[in-house]
């Protein structure tokens, strides 16, 4: 399935007069009678593009939940204030994936509290969106900066003192090693480097 990114139709105008087919996720969407308008998400960008479904009398439309994944194949036409549209029908608006009615995102904003609560949809909201749009281009000018000055990305180990599911029982970091000085573990461990088991 061939399809452009919604970002690169944003930012681009030599696409008006084209058919184009995006994907994405609902984020709106409005009916009347004669026309509905869909905003569509794809990730690609923090904006949404409006597909504005022109419909006729015969026509069997159904409105799209919020969240419900869309292809939609129509013509790019400029829209207002200099943004561009999508114009469609309803026979080529393909559900490919349908959403519960009790989808917990709306349109209306969520507290960060709320949102916790659901880690697997926090990306589809526009404050995480942003958020990790930010921390994805910070981190890539760290590495560029390190990289350009022959710099070496390693992982290093992570030393805690933390024994989550057990996994501290594999084995201990210690900057004191093998030693009879000590009465038991408790004092051994205070004497460590970091001061308990780590």
């Amino acid at each position: 399935m061939k399809h452009t990114d919604i970002k690169v139709l944003l930012n681009n105008h030599d696409f008006t007069g084209k058919e184009i087919t995006v994907c994405g996720w609902v984020r709106t969407s409005r009916n009347s009678k004669s026309v509905a308008f869909v905003e569509v998400n794809d990730g690609t960008s923090l904006k949404n593009i409006q597909v504005v479904v022109e419909k006729s009398a015969d026509s069997d439309y159904k409105e799209p939940r919020v969240g419900t994944a869309v292809k939609v194949t129509g013509t790019v036409v400029d829209g207002r204030n200099n943004t561009v549209e999508i114009n469609t029908v309803p026979s080529r608006i393909e559900i490919l994936g349908a959403c519960p009615s009790d989808y917990p995102l709306q349109k209306k904003g969520c507290s960060m509290e709320y949102l916790r609560s659901m880690p697997h949809l926090r990306g589809r909201t526009n404050t995480f969106n942003a958020v990790w749009r930010v921390r994805s281009v910070l981190a890539q000018a760290i590495h560029k900066y390190f990289q350009s000055n022959n710099y070496v990305y390693v992982n290093t180990p992570l030393i805690t003192g933390s024994d989550c599911e057990g996994a501290g029982e594999m084995f201990n970091v210690t900057t004191i090693g093998y030693s009879n000085e000590y009465k038991n573990e408790e004092e051994y461990y205070s004497n460590d480097f970091f001061g308990r088991r780590a």
